[in-house]
Formats: structure tokens, C-alpha cells, sequence
């Protein structure tokens, strides 16, 4: 801690702080910073700023960015199962709804199901792209939080490191992986709106102009 946070402890904890003579001052600063040091070693880590309520804060956000990958799935399973649907119909009644328009259209209503099957292929595989597993780039080789590095190591060895580590060490390897885990959501995320967007302004008009051709 600063020599100003610590005369503001002095302070609160004596509110006669200020008519002390210099060297009373001094004394009582130097007791409250003997007695931070001697917390410090315990592991209290009273004097540190990446104290017990950054680490929630880090563990808060890590968590948060966690839960948004996991919510995002059952909204990518929607669109796997509908477009399941969507292109075995596609497939195996393609060619009836084709002869099912008048002579004149059966060219055009033909290509739009080729280029609605290609437009749910695609989002179909942006969707499953969205969901299927996997590792953030960035995530730390050694980390202490990483499921992988931890397989990877001898149980007395990742036992050891993690004893080993301090909560400034442990706080900064969860923001860093908090950090690689949030490009990996936004990865994701981007690839369900692709999908999305090609239901909502390709197959959903195609699927209405097949429609109204076939209806003529």
C-alpha cells in the first residue's frame, strides 16, 4: 500500500491522528505497516490491490462470459433441428414442388431451391461451427484453470503449482484466460448471427417467392 493509504488507515483507526505530534504520527504509521506486512506473509494479502474482491470480480466476469457460450447453444440447436427438416424437404420433395408450377417457372422455382438449399447448407454449417468445441487460442499453455494443461500435467506437479500460487498469480492467470475465453464467445457469437441473418434475408424470402411461383 501507498505511504497516503496507509496514514488514512492510521486515521481510521485513530481519530486523533492529526493532533499527534510528528513522531507519534510516525510510529503509529509504522505499526500499521508492520502489522499489513506481518497479514501479507500469513497470505492475507491485506496490503495487495488484487485482494479478495478482485479476485470475485475476475471470477465474476470469467463466469459470466462462460455462461453466455453455454446459453448461446440451445438457440443453435433450433436452427440445426429446423434446418434438419428444412433440407431433407428440400431434397426429397424438390422435384414434385418443381412440377408442381406451371411450365414457364419451373426453370426459376428449380434454381431457387438449389440456391435455398445452398443458403441453409451455409447457415447450417455456421450454426454447427457455433456450438462444436472448442479451445480459445489464447489460452495460456500452463494455465492453472485450462481443463487441458491440467490433464497434461502429473498430479503431484499441478498439486505443487497450485499451492505454489498466490492470489495476485492465480487473480492475473483468470483474466488472462477470462480475456481468451471472451474472443472465443464473440468468435462464436458471430457465427450464429451469419446464420441467422441468412434465415431471415435469404431462405426466408426464397421460401415465400417458391411459394407464390408454385401458387400461380
Amino acid at each position: 500500500m501507498t505511504p497516503e493509504q496507509i496514514q488514512s488507515l492510521a486515521r481510521r483507526s485513530d481519530p486523533d491522528f492529526d493532533r499527534l505530534d510528528p513522531e507519534q504520527r510516525a510510529r503509529s504509521v509504522e505499526r500499521i505497516s508492520r502489522t499489513l506486512e506481518a497479514m501479507d506473509a500469513e497470505g492475507w494479502e491485506v496490503g495487495k490491490r488484487t485482494d479478495r474482491t478482485t479476485f470475485d470480480m475476475a471470477q465474476w466476469v470469467f463466469l459470466r462470459i462462460d455462461a453466455n457460450i453455454a446459453a448461446s447453444a440451445p438457440k443453435a440447436v433450433i436452427i440445426l433441428s429446423l434446418h434438419g427438416v428444412l433440407l431433407s424437404a428440400a431434397i426429397l420433395q424438390g422435384e414434385r414442388i418443381v412440377h408442381e408450377a406451371a411450365p414457364s417457372l419451373r426453370l426459376p422455382v428449380g434454381l431457387l431451391l438449389v440456391a435455398f438449399f445452398l443458403s441453409a447448407a451455409a447457415a447450417l454449417w455456421l450454426a454447427f461451427s457455433s456450438v462444436t468445441p472448442r479451445v480459445a487460442k489464447a489460452t495460456a499453455t500452463r494455465s492453472l484453470l485450462f481443463f487441458g494443461s491440467i490433464a497434461h500435467m502429473p498430479k503431484r506437479e499441478f498439486v505443487e503449482r497450485f499451492e505454489r500460487t498466490d492470489r495476485p498469480d492465480f487473480t492475473r492467470d483468470l483474466l488472462e484466460d477470462a480475456h481468451a475465453l471472451s474472443e472465443l464467445a464473440d468468435w462464436k457469437h458471430r457465427r450464429f448471427v451469419r446464420a441467422f441473418q441468412i434465415v431471415l434475408h435469404l431462405e426466408i424470402p426464397i421460401m415465400a417467392l417458391i411459394a407464390v411461383l408454385v401458387s400461380i
